[in-house]
């Protein structure tokens, strides 16, 4: 197929790709706010019929619309660095990737600095019963790009200013890009860390009637992220239903407002209803969430080499017990 025709065909199926890539940011932003992680934006942009005719001009391989993976351009920009990996993570459970165009541009070398974003190269869901999965958006990939917030201003800021397409750039300039790339690439890894040590603190902040009382004290924000990090079933159940996949325990605040929420709902307001409602649960919790989960279970004992460690927020057994509750 020629360039012209290539592109042709991209003009008739616009609105095939924008409808594929407003499905997928929708699928995106539920996955992530159901995983409890506080996301800074999930966004798109299909590529203008314009760059698509600059790209295949540069490029002479292109023959067929589907060779190109980037005409849908999703972005998840996240506030800190150690999240990345547990989006990708989720990414990897519940999409279809194709690896041999997929790239982690977060890995380079280690006398460099400036951009770093993971790029997936989505073709589809691994649960047929969504909508992406529709028969009409057959062939049809995007490119989801993962970053930080201070990433993308990196990003953003190398673009506005046309540094990469320069061809010669002098010395002085590439220096000070790479002096500016190094303080933010240490700045998010900072903000990561002060976000972990205000997290190791909060017992020593809690409030008097957290830390004197806490069999008995009424549960709210500060009371049940104390149970959380204190309380044996809690971090007993917690850890079970990580071990399922392998996974690991993090920490997200927003999740553990959202378990007040459910817990508020089942009516259990103080810290004793809780203790005793998880231990009278707690082998039909991980007995729910196995069968909950049981798909996803068996594509990663099939696969698990394709997987790395899943991540699962502190308060997950609470979660499990609303959705058992219902």
């Amino acid at each position: 197929m020629s360039h012209e025709a290539v592109l042709n065909s991209y003009k008739q199926q616009q609105q095939m790709y924008e409808d594929f890539g407003n499905v997928l940011i929708a699928l995106l932003a539920e996955l992530l706010q159901k995983s409890g992680l506080h996301i800074h934006i999930v966004t798109g942009r299909l590529k203008a019929p314009s760059s698509l005719k600059a790209k295949l001009l540069a490029k002479e391989k292109y023959t067929s619309l589907h060779q190109i993976t980037d005409l849908i351009g999703i972005r998840i920009i996240t506030y800190f660095e150690n999240e990345l990996d547990y989006i990708c993570q989720l990414i990897e459970k519940y999409f279809a990737i194709d690896r041999e165009n997929s790239v982690d541009k977060t890995k380079m070398d280690a006398n460099r600095f400036g951009y770093k974003s993971i790029h997936y190269i989505v073709a589809g869901t691994l649960d047929s019963d969504t909508k992406l999965d529709d028969r009409r958006f057959e062939g049809i990939k995007a490119e989801v790009q993962i970053r930080t917030l201070l990433q993308h201003a990196w990003a953003e800021i190398e673009h506005d200013l046309g540094y990469k397409a320069r061809e010669e750039v002098p010395d002085g300039v590439k220096r000070q890009f790479f002096r500016i790339a190094a303080l933010l690439e240490i700045a998010d890894s900072e903000f990561a860390r002060l976000r972990t040590d205000l997290v190791e603190s909060r017992r020593e902040l809690l409030p008097p009637h957290v830390s004197n009382l806490p069999d008995s004290t009424g549960l709210d924000i500060a009371s049940l992220t104390h149970f959380l990090m204190a309380s044996d079933i809690a971090i007993q159940l917690d850890k079970q239903i990580a071990d399922v996949t392998g996974g690991l325990l993090h920490y997200n605040p927003e999740s553990i407002e959202g378990n007040w929420q459910q817990l508020d709902n089942l009516g259990i307001s103080t810290t004793a209803q809780l203790e005793e409602s998880l231990r009278q649960r707690g082998r039909e919790i991980i007995t729910f969430y196995k069968n909950k989960n049981e798909k996803w279970l068996r594509h990663l004992k099939a696969f698990p080499e394709k997987h790395g460690n899943n991540s699962c927020p502190r308060g997950i057994c609470i979660t499990y017990l609303s959705l058992l509750s219902q």
